[in-house]
């Protein structure tokens, strides 16, 4: 749990600090922990985290848009934009399902913000 922990609070970190990379790295590594261990509430707090981190990458690809044929209309990079948007969608849904099934109050503010993520990331796909 302690290592799972450890890359959870860094890819916590990283989102903070907007190395959107690392904080995917740590999360898809505390992502596979909390799996094996069957963890739900764990799993669906570092799923939102994870879906943030997606998200934020996705933004990133858009904001470096550039011209390919000069005529000033931007073009996204449609196959790693497509994969981010995808993986933020899955894991932001996945996120929901499992912190819907309350049974503390603590999850109740993970719900909420993981709804949140689910929102923005339904608003951009």
């Amino acid at each position: 749990v302690s290592l799972a922990q450890t890359c959870q609070d860094a890819s916590i970190a990283f989102l903070k600090e907007c190395n959107f990379k690392e904080a995917r790295n740590f999360a898809k590594d505390a992502e596979s922990v909390y799996r094996s261990m069957g963890s739900r509430w764990r799993l669906g707090v570092v799923l939102d985290t994870l879906a943030s981190a997606h998200l934020q990458l996705f933004k990133q690809l858009e904001g470096s848009e550039h011209s390919q044929d000069g005529s000033g209309q931007k073009v996204l990079e449609t196959n790693t934009g497509k994969e981010h948007s995808k993986a933020a969608l899955e894991a932001a849904n996945e996120a929901v399902s499992l912190l819907s099934k309350i049974g503390h109050p603590k999850e109740e503010v993970d719900l909420a913000r993981a709804r949140s993520t689910l929102a923005a990331v339904r608003e951009l796909v």
